[in-house]
């Protein structure tokens, strides 16, 4: 057993790429012996080892047998060249890999881990098919860095891209310009002011007057983001799930409910394990989703049992430095004993607290539809016809994000499950509820909505969350989406709205509640419903929006049942 008395650590080890680039790493290893290499990839500073994202300790790591790898990636603080966010990962990650394989200290065999931005630079590398990785542990990773990262349903991720811009990249740009003392702290003061002010930036019009702002100083990716508002070549060429048949290696992708990549996460895992470039890759995809934010607990000791509004329970606190070191003792250590999760699926189980072990994800379900009537009820059988509900969605007074899976800042906009009774007693709010259920019912599977929909407007949103109504009359968020819609006169159109993946279950007594409303707001950027491009949008106006529920136009939420009577929610 390696103790931390015989670790060597060595600060800005050059690491040359192919274009002669040199990257600089800090490298965690027993002082001898050769061992399995672990690789960590960051934007966030190699200096700041842990601050809020989920990676595995590199001295417990080191203590367990292995060289960590903990490297700036390109453009970033010790590292040369010029950042472009995701661009190079795929490339400067092979060339990072296959060095630390060729190291004297190296066994040859090589994995890598990380979250977020992080496990977007394992699986661009993993899709280069580097002949020294072994496996990855992909946590938070996107697919498809268009939908379901930079935007949802049409809709920009306006105040998550912010925050990420400002908050988490802004300060390594500031640093590179060599920036210390007073000028550094005024420049931050204003990036500081920006984000306090979130709200108000967001709702500037046009959105490209921020260019002129700090914004377009310290991080002028963002207006790239913003600019490509549709998939295109410019995302095809960082798409990870373009390159699914290209990756080579098992993979454990771990998510949270109440983290917006978790559909990222699901994307990637079935997508190799369905085109995977080889049988032991297609066999060995594992997947995890637990009950945290995107801030997941990186240890049982400094971990969370709640968040937001719910209480998880002590299950949900899970050492995942111990997960990751079992699943690379498996592969890179070829320990078949080390990994003891069979079940490919493992799934924290929301109000019943538990875990599930699943054997496929879609877990198979009876998708069942609950009709929306006009007097505010929810059933599984569709009400008489009935007039539409009529709701405004006024760009100046728009509805307010509070919790959800978002990377928002989260001292203003905590993530998660929260009370939402204020919001439904808005008057620009529709809400839907069924009765209280007379026996337990358990939703897993991807949540959607079909609405029918008349707009005064030629484009509108509609904002769509799902709710659980406690007994004690507080409803809280589980999982919410939303659709840009693009409508033809004043004919009703389906607007179809994926809210996400959830496993629920909804306990005897309690509700279940759809609302919808036309903004969820500073989320998502704001839609100006004149049919022109959000983002060049001068004026902005107000939609008189209607969802429809008569004989030839069933709106109804999807849920996919797994278990549990629905007696009892008939519409009367």
């Amino acid at each position: 057993m390696t103790t931390p008395t015989n670790l060597v650590v060595a600060k800005n080890v050059a690491v040359p790429m192919r274009d002669g680039t040199v990257l600089r790493a800090d490298v965690y290893r027993p002082a001898e012996g050769r061992h399995p290499v672990l690789v960590m990839r960051t934007p966030y500073s190699k200096d700041v080892p842990y601050g809020l994202m989920v990676v595995l300790n590199y001295v417990r790591a080191a203590e367990a047998g292995y060289v960590v790898v903990v490297q700036d990636v390109r453009g970033r603080f010790q590292s040369e060249g010029e950042f472009v966010p995701f661009v190079n990962e795929g490339a400067d990650g092979y060339d990072t890999v296959e060095w630390a394989a060729a190291q004297d200290w190296s066994s040859g065999s090589v994995g890598m881990f990380g979250s977020s931005y992080m496990a977007a630079t394992q699986l661009q590398a993993a899709a280069t098919s580097p002949p020294h990785l072994c496996a990855i542990a992909p946590m938070e990773g996107s697919a498809d860095y268009f939908e379901g990262r930079s935007y949802k349903g049409g809709a920009f991720e306006l105040g998550a891209l912010l925050s990420i811009s400002l908050f988490a990249l802004s300060p390594g740009s500031i640093q590179r310009r060599g920036l210390r003392g007073e000028p550094f702290r005024r420049i931050w003061r204003d990036v500081r002011a920006f984000l306090e002010d979130l709200p108000g930036m967001a709702s500037t019009a046009p959105l490209t007057d921020l260019k002129q702002t700090v914004l377009g100083e310290w991080a002028p990716f963002f207006f790239d983001w913003m600019d490509h508002d549709a998939p295109d070549p410019y995302w095809d060429s960082m798409s990870v799930a373009a390159a699914h048949e290209k990756i080579a290696v098992p993979a454990l992708h771990v998510s949270s409910w109440f983290d917006t990549y978790a559909v990222g996460a699901i994307a990637n895992y079935l997508g190799i394990k369905s085109k995977g470039a080889t049988l032991e890759a297609r066999e060995n995809q594992y997947l995890w989703l637990g009950p945290w934010g995107h801030y997941m607990p990186r240890t049982v000791l400094n971990g969370v049992a709640r968040l937001g509004d719910m209480n998880f329970g002590l299950g949900a606190l899970v050492d995942l430095d111990l997960v990751q070191l079992a699943w690379f003792d498996r592969w890179l250590k070829h320990d078949v004993t080390a990994w003891s999760f069979r079940s490919p699926v493992r799934l924290f189980f929301l109000g019943a607290n538990t875990w599930r072990e699943e054997a496929a994800w879609p877990v198979p379900a009876d998708v069942k539809p609950f009709f929306l009537a006009h007097d505010g009820k929810l059933s599984v059988r569709p009400a008489s016809a009935s007039p539409p509900d009529v709701y405004r969605s006024d760009p100046a007074r728009p509805v307010p994000t509070l919790g959800g899976a978002h990377l928002m800042l989260e001292s203003a906009f905590p993530q998660g499950p929260w009370r939402q009774n204020a919001i439904e007693e808005r008057d620009d709010v529709v809400v839907y509820t069924t009765d209280p259920l007379a026996d337990d019912v358990d939703v897993i599977g991807v949540v959607t909505l079909e609405a029918w929909v008349t707009s005064s407007a030629p484009s509108t949103d509609v904002a769509a969350m799902l709710n659980v109504v406690r007994a004690d009359g507080r409803s809280i968020n589980l999982v919410d989406g939303i659709r840009r819609a693009e409508l033809p006169g004043d004919q009703p159109a389906k607007v179809i709205v994926e809210l996400g993946p959830i496993a629920h279950r909804f306990s005897a007594g309690e509700r279940i509640r759809l609302r919808i409303a036309g903004s969820n707001f500073p989320r998502h950027d704001l839609n100006p419903h004149t049919g022109g491009r959000p983002s060049t949008a001068t004026t902005r106006l107000v939609a008189e929006d209607q969802i429809h529920h008569d004989d030839s136009h069933r709106s109804a939420l999807l849920l996919p049942v797994v278990a549990g009577t629905l007696d009892g929610l008939e519409h009367a």
